[in-house]
């Protein structure tokens, strides 16, 4: 039995993309990103554990970050030359197997979260909020957007400059990789949601806020599934990360399904 480790080039970007697809569900994001970029070495670079010519576990590293993914259980340390000398100290993945890396490493912090999407519309998805949900396309909808989120504990980093806040959401409106749907009541913005990181085949759903005065009302659960409506109907799946298992629930609800639990690890790494 030979195990090598093997760093792919742009020429091999299809063997990497094959093994990702083993577990899209929960690679798509990755697998978007390669897409777009290629295995670029100022972008990634891509090291893989080969057994008899099979690929059986892909470490790569990224400039801010490393992403580790095998398809069953693989001794992880044939990756510690590669991991030592990338000098990056953050892992990102499925929460079992990142955690193979503490054995090795000085722990910095931790983070654990759940993965869902939404790959097709379900059955169950109405149309009835077509015409009361909208999209933020104005500075005058984004002051709303800022007058809502300061009502929100979870928000306070966003401080009190809101013509900071609104020239930084345009800039983003403008990239065309985020956009922000809303619900008003009387005038008042009441529900948001967002996108980030859009691409031709996914985008993440982030930014759900309600404030306290409006919450379980259904208003949140109203703007998100208009949201996904436009983004499946554009045939991108759509990911979400969240901390709170009752949000799970509401998000099930809605149409989207579990993936898997996500993990950030921070290491001493040089």
């Amino acid at each position: 039995m030979k195990i090598d480790i093997q760093e792919f080039d742009s020429n091999e970007i299809e063997d990497v993309i094959h093994f990702l697809r083993k577990d899209a569900g929960f690679n798509g994001l990755i697998i978007d990103d390669l897409n777009d970029s290629g295995i670029n070495l100022d972008y990634v670079r891509v090291f893989g554990e080969v057994e008899n010519e099979e690929v059986q576990a892909l470490l790569l590293i990224f400039k801010d970050k490393m992403f580790y993914t095998s398809e069953e259980d693989r001794d992880v340390h044939v990756f510690l030359e590669n991991i030592k000398e990338s000098h990056i100290n953050k892992f990102v993945g499925r929460k079992h197997l990142i955690e193979k890396f503490k054995t090795f490493f000085d722990i910095e912090y931790e983070s654990d979260s759940y993965i869902m999407q939404m790959e097709v519309l379900p059955f169950s998805m109405d149309n009835e909020d077509n015409n009361i949900v909208k999209k933020i396309q104005t500075t005058e909808e984004f002051d709303k957007l800022y007058n809502l989120l300061i009502q929100i504990d979870e928000y306070s980093y966003i401080g009190h400059d809101k013509d900071n806040f609104i020239n930084n959401q345009m800039a983003l409106w403008n990239s065309r990789e985020t956009r922000t749907y809303y619900l008003e009541e009387n005038g008042e913005m009441v529900s948001t949601a967002a996108t980030l990181a859009e691409k031709a085949n996914s985008a993440i759903l982030v930014g759900v806020a309600t404030p306290p005065l409006y919450r379980k009302k259904g208003y949140a659960s109203k703007v998100v599934s208009k949201l996904s409506r436009d983004l499946i109907n554009e045939g991108k799946t759509i990911y979400l990360f969240f901390n709170n298992p009752d949000a799970g629930s509401i998000y099930k609800r809605i149409g989207y399904q579990p993936v898997g639990e996500w993990k950030v690890m921070g290491i001493k790494n040089g």
